[in-house]
């Protein structure tokens, strides 16, 4: 039987993840979802085929880009519908989402499945630099520590101790 992976990957552990299933189903094709949007005519599953979607955890759920895709896909003649989701140390509610979405495109979700990854969340930088060809300052990174406030804990404001470097490509 014919098994359609349609996945979106941020950083490609969806995409190792769709690989790997495609590797352990015959006759399993990979259609990655930008192309889809980008292209934006409608994509009908074709009859009885399993279609598996594939995605990340973003913000505790969908990343908008699959969210969208439903809008241009009509699952009613779809055999077994699943989902993939990859996450990597956050949690949320992503299947309640995708059970929804497709039942709108036409299909109830037969199967949902999680996948835990590393976590490769890298939060933003508090001290964005405004010229990135600028060259960090003589000063080393205890004499900047001692003459920037921190906010501490309890709320109160005193000098950190630990390095705070002036922007980010000061580390």
């Amino acid at each position: 039987m014919q098994t359609i992976l349609y996945y979106f990957t941020g950083t490609g552990n969806s995409l190792a993840v769709a690989r790997a299933i495609a590797d352990r189903l015959p006759d399993t094709t990979l259609i990655p979802i930008p192309m889809l949007i980008l292209k934006g005519d409608k994509v009908r599953a074709p009859e009885n085929a399993n279609i598996g979607i594939v995605y990340p955890l973003y913000a505790m759920g969908l990343p908008n880009i699959v969210v969208r895709f439903f809008d241009i896909l009509d699952l009613s003649d779809a055999g077994y519908v699943f989902s993939v989701v990859t996450e990597g140390g956050t949690f949320g509610s992503p299947t309640g989402q995708i059970a929804a979405l497709a039942k709108q495109s036409g299909r109830n979700l037969d199967a949902a499945w999680w996948i835990q990854m590393p976590d490769n969340y890298i939060p933003p930088c508090p001290h964005r630099p405004q010229n990135p060809n600028r060259k960090p300052s003589a000063k080393t990174h205890s004499e900047k520590s001692l003459s920037s406030p921190k906010q501490s804990v309890n709320g109160s404001r005193g000098t950190s101790t630990s390095p705070q470097p002036e922007n980010c490509s000061d580390w």
